[in-house]
């Protein structure tokens, strides 16, 4: 059984939490055993860490992002 990590706001609903799982048992197999951290400092979104890589998918990362190519002087994300 391989581990992975769900970080997510507390708000997030458990019908919401469970078809993120199904979506993460759909892109990396059925024995990706889902753990769920509740965060209070996501706002919204989640992190999932899996295999020791990081997929973070928070609105905050989407924001920072989003700045980050505005300050480059681009205009789309």
């Amino acid at each position: 059984m391989r581990s992975c990590v769900i970080t997510v706001s507390p708000a997030m609903t458990d019908d919401t939490f469970a078809y993120l799982v199904k979506r993460v048992h759909a892109r990396f197999g059925e024995d990706a055993d889902c753990v769920r951290v509740n965060d209070a400092d996501v706002l919204g979104g989640f992190q999932i860490e899996f295999d020791g890589a990081v997929y973070d998918n928070t609105v905050k990362t989407r924001l920072d992002q989003a700045r980050d190519v505005f300050s480059r002087g681009g205009g789309s994300v």
